[in-house]
Formats: structure tokens, C-alpha cells, sequence
């Protein structure tokens, strides 16, 4: 096993040896380099996965939480830290597990820390579908919005101005969170819930692998259209999406061709992938 000692993780009050946020991005690194030699036809460095598969990822079993580093004991955090193995991260976790994160890291961080903390809580509801309990952190979220410009500071009563990491953290909330987006190696996946106090949402402009496509979410349906691609070969797969407590439904997989859409019943829908392909 390999220890990372004195570790500053992204909780600026903390200090301490294997943070799981700073281990897991070093195995992702380390992984993406070997994955990166093997596209190139290069020869990877053994050391990268050895390192890689041997860097702990701290987990109370009993408590079924993470813990920030070794000893970890509760102490105040400034900001998200651990609540972003699930998201951005997406280290594979139970639902019960990520709950038991979020609720834990929300009792011991600062009042007055940066907005984007509350961003993630709520993207990490959403992942669980927890949507009543993601509404008022999503809220939470824009806080720090000043007026008359709506400029961000870094905490509610001031701090860096124009903080960018407060925007981009709303901006995540709801593309990632309450649109459910994550791209992974072949596809992209999307998990609509409408925002509390909206009717629908429309989401323009999403580039992947080529295409350019729009996704409008309501209480109904939700629709994907097809706005661009960069060669006349490509269109968009429409994945077999994944229903509530049944098995996936074939019928609905479908070729989405430029100038084209697809429509999903959403009364039972939990999430969808889309693939780009060649005619």
C-alpha cells in the first residue's frame, strides 16, 4: 500500500495523510496516462497501475462513510471535499454510502464556505434521486450571488469576488445534477428531474463525439434532437434507456439522424445513454 503523507486536500482547514479525493485523482491520472500509451501504441510503465491499484481509499466500514484522512474525527471543514468521490470523481458507491457522506460532511462544514460546497450535496442527491432533499442545497447553491450584478463571492458575506468556482458549481448543478449528465468512454448519460419551481428545462448545445444536440426535459417527455455533427456519417444513438424497477426497454433504442428527435415517456424514466455511431 502507498501512503500520501501531509496532504493539503481541497478542505483548505485540513491537513493529513491519504485524503481519498487526492488518492483517487492520482489513480485516475496515473490510469489515464497507462490508457493514453495504449491508444498511442506505446508501452505503458508497469508502475503506473502497480501505484495506482495500491493508493487506499479510506471507508469506516461501520459508520459506512469516508473519512477525510487517517484520523479523521469530525473536525470543521471548510468546504466540499469528500462529497466529490461520487461527483465529479464518480467512484463507484452505493446509494446508501454516498447518503451517508453527504449527511455526515454537511454537519461539519463551515457556514460561511465557499457556495460550490452546496452544489455538489446537491448533485449528490440527485444521483440518489433524492430530489426533495437536493431542492433547498441547490438553492443554497447561489447564496453567494451579489447584487446588483450578480457577481459571485467566495462566501456569503464577501471574500474573493468574481469566484468562478461558485458559478461553475451552480452551472454543474444543473447540467450534472439535475440534468444527470455524465460522459463516460462511449457514451453519455442523462438523468433528467426538473428543477423545483420550474416546468421545463432545455439543455442547448451539448457537444459529444462529434454532434452537437439539444436535450428539453418536462414533466412528460423528454426529447433529444440532433443540431449539428462534424461529418455527415455520424448520428446519435439513443442507448436503451433504463426504466423504474423493470427491465430495459428495447423498443425504445432509436437512430437519431441530423434535423432529427426522439421522444421518452419520462412518468417511469431513470436514465438514458446516447452513443455516437457511423451510418
Amino acid at each position: 500500500m502507498r501512503d500520501r503523507r501531509d496532504v493539503i486536500p481541497p478542505d483548505e482547514y485540513a491537513r493529513g495523510d491519504d485524503s481519498p479525493y487526492t488518492n483517487l485523482v492520482a489513480r485516475i491520472a496515473l490510469r489515464a496516462a497507462a490508457a493514453a500509451a495504449r491508444r498511442l501504441n506505446r508501452t505503458a510503465n508497469l508502475m503506473w497501475e502497480t501505484t495506482a491499484s495500491q493508493l487506499p481509499i479510506l471507508f469506516d466500514a461501520s459508520r459506512q462513510y469516508h473519512p477525510e484522512y487517517v484520523g479523521y474525527a469530525g473536525q470543521l471543514i471548510k468546504q466540499a471535499d469528500v462529497v466529490m468521490l461520487s461527483y465529479p470523481l464518480m467512484l463507484p458507491m452505493d446509494a446508501e454510502v454516498r447518503r451517508s457522506d453527504l449527511g455526515f460532511y454537511a454537519g461539519v462544514t463551515d457556514v460561511d464556505g465557499p457556495a460550490m460546497t452546496w452544489a455538489i450535496h446537491a448533485i449528490g442527491y440527485l444521483e440518489n434521486g433524492d430530489v426533495a432533499v437536493a431542492a433547498p442545497l441547490f438553492n443554497r447553491s447561489f447564496a453567494n450571488v451579489q447584487p446588483p450584478f450578480g457577481v459571485w463571492t467566495e462566501t456569503p458575506t464577501g471574500g474573493a469576488t468574481n469566484f468562478i468556482t461558485g458559478a461553475g458549481g451552480f452551472l454543474q448543478a444543473v447540467l450534472n445534477g439535475y440534468g444527470g449528465l455524465r460522459i463516460f468512454d462511449r457514451s453519455i448519460r442523462l438523468r433528467p428531474y426538473l428543477i423545483e419551481g420550474t416546468t421545463a428545462v432545455r439543455l442547448r448545445g451539448l457537444r459529444y463525439r462529434g454532434v452537437t444536440f439539444d436535450v428539453i426535459t418536462d414533466a412528460r417527455q423528454m426529447v433529444v434532437a440532433l443540431t449539428a455533427r462534424e461529418s455527415a456519417l455520424l448520428v446519435l444513438t439513443l442507448g436503451v434507456p433504463v426504466r423504474k424497477g423493470t427491465p430495459t426497454n428495447e423498443s425504445a433504442q432509436r437512430m437519431i439522424k441530423l434535423g432529427g428527435t426522439a421522444t421518452l415517456s419520462t412518468a417511469d424514466l431513470r436514465e438514458v445513454h446516447l452513443i455516437v455511431s457511423r451510418m
